[in-house]
């Protein structure tokens, strides 16, 4: 599990007190990244009742102050499920064992749910 700490220091600048927060994370010490260090969707098992129905699956990125929030998705068989931008899936053909997965950003962390379109 990755950590971050967080101290506060006192510079002086140009003459003047400045107080300032410095981070440091595992991108590097004073960047300010804060790295999602969990993803999970919701829910995890669906069954979409016919070709064309839809449902939306959410994910949620943890910790709640992560920089980089965005979520990519994939369907490990589009032919069947397919997915966009927002986690809309949609029945494309009757099938099971679709996995929908959303991946953080910089894929450091994945979460799925297993799809099946009725027949």
């Amino acid at each position: 599990m990755r950590s971050i700490s967080v101290r506060s220091a006192l510079f002086l600048a140009l003459g003047a007190a400045c107080a300032c927060t410095v981070v440091d994370s595992p991108e590097g010490p004073g960047t300010g990244i804060v790295p999602v260090d969990r993803l999970k969707v919701v829910p995890q098992s669906l069954v979409l009742p016919s070709i064309g129905a839809t449902a939306t699956i959410v994910a949620t990125l943890g910790p709640v102050d992560a920089t980089d929030r965005e979520v990519v998705w994939e369907s490990s068989d589009s032919t069947i499920v397919s997915v966009d931008a927002r986690g809309v899936v949609t029945a494309r053909a009757p099938g099971a064992g679709v996995f929908v997965t959303a991946y953080s950003h910089d894929r450091s962390r994945q979460a799925s749910a297993n799809v099946t379109v009725a027949p």
